[in-house]
């Protein structure tokens, strides 16, 4: 059911930046960004209207939390990241500039604790081979002046990361942890962003 709602919350979004925007083109735009990784800021380059480079610092809190049960044992995760990358972004098709695909690079690392919530170990994890490939697809942030937002989707390829137990008197389940799909080498994102094109 929210799937299904997706197509139309893009068209709602893309026919409103039409109406808030202006059409002259933007050569800069700065953008704030919010993802599953943390809060960022975007400096966006325009030097053609089909073509923007971004570049992007981010960081992710430690507070935030969530619990998954693997291979039987339920655990309470917590995670924070800091990184910056550099994106291309690409406008394939003349007509809908607001459509775009993108590749670029990210470099930082992702810091997370795993903890048994029956039990007492404790485990590190941590993302921390350089650089990251990131690819994907984004709707709106057309290169415009003015008031814009855009939806992006895409993935990460790293390394995976390094689990090690780091205390707790149980069977070490590093192995079983890395193995997990929330802890695999190829990282679901996507961002929201607004900002404003000058």
């Amino acid at each position: 059911m929210r799937l299904a709602a997706l197509p139309l919350l893009l068209s709602a979004s893309l026919i409103g930046q039409t109406a808030l925007a202006g059409k002259d083109k933007a050569d800069y735009a700065v953008l704030l960004g919010a993802s599953p990784f943390g809060g960022s800021v975007n400096f966006s380059y325009t030097p053609k209207k089909k073509t923007s480079w971004n570049v992007a610092i981010g960081r992710g809190p430690d507070w935030i939390s969530s619990t998954a049960t693997i291979d039987n044992v339920e655990y309470d995760l917590k995670a924070k990241s800091a990184w910056g990358a550099v994106l291309w972004n690409h406008r394939p098709v003349k007509d809908a500039d607001w459509f775009r695909v993108a590749a670029g690079l990210a470099i930082g690392r992702i810091d997370g604790t795993i903890e048994e919530t029956g039990g007492d170990n404790k485990y590190a994890a941590a993302y921390v081979e350089q650089p990251a490939l990131y690819t994907g697809v984004g709707f709106g942030n057309k290169p415009v002046k003015g008031f814009v937002y855009g939806f992006d989707i895409g993935v990460l390829t790293t390394g995976g990361p390094s689990i090690v137990q780091t205390d707790g008197t149980g069977a070490d389940q590093s192995d079983a942890l890395a193995d997990d799909w929330r802890f695999g080498s190829v990282l679901p994102n996507f961002q929201l962003t607004v900002g404003w094109g000058f």
